[in-house]
């Protein structure tokens, strides 16, 4: 059996990457929208975007508290809560940070192979 090499990983990644910013159709739902809270959730889609999600709004500036429930690793829909003055600006900030991280990360690889 052939060895794979680190350009097939790398592609791979890259693959899953753009796959992952590319959904124009990614549905999320507030479940709860206030002046200091928001409460959203994610149907039908794994916890890998909402996972990095949190990571991102935990670097950024005015997110108090982040958390992300998934009941289940394999089914349910993750539910990410942000408190915080204006939660769905800083949601917007992360995911751009998010994006522009991803993008950079892609050129990196890219370079690479």
């Amino acid at each position: 059996m052939a060895q794979l090499s680190l350009q097939y990983y790398f592609c791979i990644i890259t693959t899953f990457i753009k796959d992952l910013f590319s959904k124009n159709n990614m549905l999320i739902e507030f479940l709860k929208d206030e002046k200091e809270e928001a409460k959203m959730k994610f149907p039908n889609e794994n916890a890998i975007f909402a996972n990095a999600l949190k990571d991102e709004l935990w670097s950024t500036k005015g997110v108090e508290i982040v958390t992300l429930d998934k009941r289940h690793p394999l089914v349910g829909n993750p539910e990410l809560v942000v408190h915080g003055k204006e939660p769905r600006k800083l949601i917007k900030t992360a995911a751009q940070n998010l994006k522009k991280n991803v993008e950079e990360f892609e050129k990196a690889i890219l370079k690479e192979i």
